[in-house]
């Protein structure tokens, strides 16, 4: 419990550092979405993708990295099942939204 706490302290105290000291910031931010599909050789579709809105921010300083990331939809779908096949979408994640930072 107390390395936990030591560490939620270095979390706390690297929020407050100033953003000069920041040696690499990486922002990704996907606002209308995208489609991803994956094909054989032979042309046939394998898997899919699908996302919604993406924020992602990066932050690497000298003694810490802190991401924060919100993610609206995901959809990940295996094409070799057939359309209704209940395990056809390995991943489905839809009209909720969700963060962590």
């Amino acid at each position: 419990a107390a390395a936990a706490s030591a560490i939620a302290k270095r979390a706390a105290a690297a929020d407050t550092e100033d953003d000069d000291r920041v040696g690499l910031r990486l922002v990704l931010q996907l606002s209308k979405g995208a489609d991803l599909a994956v094909f054989r050789e032979d042309g046939r579709q394998m898997a899919g993708l699908k996302v919604g809105t993406l924020s992602l921010e990066l932050k690497n300083r000298p003694l810490t990295m802190a991401l924060r990331a919100s993610l609206s939809d995901l959809r990940l779908s295996d094409a070799a099942l057939a359309p209704d096949h209940p395990y056809r979408f390995l991943c489905d994640l839809r009209g909720g939204g969700g963060g962590g930072g």
